[in-house]
């Protein structure tokens, strides 16, 4: 059904779990090959898939990417991807990156700012900002043990305290990514202030 549909899509974008797993996502992207080459596509991925067909999809469609990355250090990245291989992920993202920048296509990353590595924000940040990419921090509630914003004022203190002792090296770095990170421990302090109240 998706025939009729596809030739008159302005955009289109992929995600939940991992879309480079997914048989049925294939079948769409030979569809768009077919039917709207031209269609942008953004496909939100963990980097951790490298294949001859996504190289192919990557090369033939206009293919972007939102990488969903947690961390920079290989430490923090495994102890939260608990499956994952942070060097191959590493050498994946340029890939697909160079890819990206054939077609003019943007890449950005989806950043999961949690208990577990708040400490790496601000590297986080100058990783993203040194390749060109965007950062878009995506707020955690659940589970728990992860989110921030369950902690308790003195806790959720000492995370801001951490930051700004790291704004003096991170922020003069900071143009694309600027706006990120100045949003996010204004957003940490409030809800101190908040929990305090």
């Amino acid at each position: 059904e998706l025939e009729q549909f596809l030739p008159h899509l302005a955009e289109a974008q992929f995600a939940g779990g991992e879309p480079f797993l997914g048989r049925e996502n294939y079948r769409v992207w030979d569809m768009i090959e077919r039917l709207n080459p031209e269609l942008p596509c953004t496909v939100v991925t963990n980097a951790t898939q490298r294949s001859d067909r996504i190289e192919r999809i990557g090369t033939t469609l206009l293919m972007g990417y939102t990488f969903s990355f947690d961390a920079v250090t290989k430490q923090t990245y495994e102890r939260i991807r608990v499956t994952a291989d942070h060097a191959a992920v590493m050498a994946t993202v340029p890939r697909y990156a160079a890819m990206a920048e054939t077609h003019g296509t943007k890449v950005e990353v989806n950043f999961c700012l949690m208990r577990q590595n708040h400490h790496e924000f601000g590297d986080l940040l100058l990783w993203a900002e040194e390749r060109g990419f965007g950062v878009n921090v995506c707020v955690v509630r659940f589970p728990q043990d992860c989110s921030l914003a369950s902690l308790g004022a003195d806790e959720l203190r000492h995370v801001v305290y951490g930051l700004m002792a790291a704004e003096d090296r991170v922020l003069p770095q900071l143009e694309l990514t600027r706006a990120t990170w100045v949003e996010e421990v204004e957003r940490q302090r409030r809800w101190a202030d908040e929990t305090q109240g």
